[in-house]
């Protein structure tokens, strides 16, 4: 009867290990976004964006100034004007709306991919600090409060983050 009472304790001890471990794992939180906007370089990097912008938005102005007058062009046309010529110019609008639609979405896409091409180094300088004080602190687990619904504030360490990136 002892024999089968001291497997059980025995059995309950080594059940429990794994919660045990567990218990002392550190979780930890912290806020990348703000990490993010609170490095100088970030300002240098809005900069460059918006120069980025204004010369996509400068060609987009060129085309639709284009567009409009080709339009005029085309309801200005005298009615005795030859349906080839009418036919030539609706077509050269069709394409030019065409070719209008297809650069927005490339400056859509050129716009994001130019973004996260400059943000790159800064997101990897905010995972290092990350990494480091995550290390020494002995957090085992780190989440993004971006994701986290609820978190407790007292593992929030994006502040110790920040005197990180500040050294």
């Amino acid at each position: 009867m002892t024999s089968i009472r001291s497997f059980f304790i025995v059995l309950s001890f080594v059940s429990a290990l794994p919660f045990m471990s567990f218990a002392q794992e550190k979780i930890g939180y912290v806020n990348s976004q703000e990490l993010l906007l609170t490095l100088p370089e970030r300002a240098h990097i809005q900069a460059k964006l918006e120069q980025f912008g204004s010369l996509l938005e400068e060609q987009f102005k060129r085309m639709t100034t284009e567009y409009e007058k080709r339009i005029a062009e085309y309801q200005n046309l005298p009615p005795d004007t030859p349906e080839a010529i009418r036919t030539s110019k609706a077509n050269g609008i069709s394409d030019l709306e065409k070719n209008i639609t297809e650069f927005q979405q490339g400056s859509e896409k050129a716009i994001l991919e130019h973004e996260k091409e400059l943000l790159k180094p800064l997101i990897d300088k905010v995972q290092n600090a990350i990494n480091a004080v995550a290390k020494r602190e002995k957090y085992v687990h780190v989440f993004d409060t971006a994701s986290a619904l609820v978190y407790p504030e007292k593992s929030d360490f994006t502040e110790l983050v920040k005197q990180e990136l500040s050294q």
